[in-house]
Formats: structure tokens, sequence, C-alpha cells
């Protein structure tokens, strides 16, 4: 997260959970928390600070997001248009809590995931022309 100077960068070991109950829920959860899961410490500025925590929480009333309590392989909430799920997104550090709330959740694939593409494919064209020559 990035603004007005300021970077916020994730721990190594954030915590991710699903609960598949009478509502559905997808909880991401990264720095020290006083209760419950927590994950690691996030950086700010580059620098660890044990203060920052964040929240992320995404429920479907319906209970029709998940199966089970496992991570799913997609992320069920992404769509177009918004399917209307209530949710919270939260960022705290010792002079208070940042709320969001979200509009719209698009999947998108990790970086590497095209990087590893792309250098596939400049394999293969690099195989298929030494091939031919």
């Amino acid at each position: 997260m990035q603004g007005h100077g300021i970077t916020i960068t994730g721990s190594t070991t954030p915590f991710a959970q699903v609960e598949n109950l009478s509502s559905d829920t997808f909880r991401f959860i990264d720095g020290p928390r006083p209760v419950g899961p927590e994950g690691g410490v996030l950086s700010v500025n580059g620098l660890p600070d044990a203060d920052v925590d964040l929240l992320l929480a995404i429920t479907d009333g319906a209970a029709a997001a998940f199966s089970d309590d496992d991570l799913p392989t997609l992320f069920p909430f992404a769509g177009d248009p918004w399917p209307g799920f209530p949710h919270t997104f939260s960022l705290s550090d010792a002079g208070g809590t940042l709320l969001l709330q979200f509009n719209r959740v698009t999947q998108v694939p990790e970086p590497a995931t095209g990087t590893l593409a792309l250098t596939g494919l400049a394999a293969l064209a690099f195989a298929r022309r030494r091939m031919r020559g």
C-alpha cells in the first residue's frame, strides 16, 4: 500500500483463513494482533513496525462462496459487477485505523506467472529457431 510518501509492505508470513459456516468468510490478516490469529511484522517505508496491522474480511451471507474451510484456488468474490457481499478492510497503527470499502474485486495473475509464461515462450521460440537453422 502506498500513499502520501508512505509505503506499507506486508510480512512474509500473513495469515489467511476461510470459514464455511452459516455465512462464508475469507480473512487475510497481517501484523501482530492483541487477540486471535496474526501475521508477521509489516514494514513502513522499509522499516519493521510492530504497531501496524492489516485485516481484510469478506463475507457471503448466503454461504455460497466456499464448499469447505480450505483456501480456494480461485478467489470466489472476484467478478464484475461486484456481488454485493458485506466487506471490511482496515489498516491500523498507533495513530488510528484506516477503514476502506471495496467497490470491485478482480483476480489478476501474479507477476511471476506472466514472467514465467513469457520466459517459456521465448525458450520455445529460441529452440524452434535453432532446430530450423
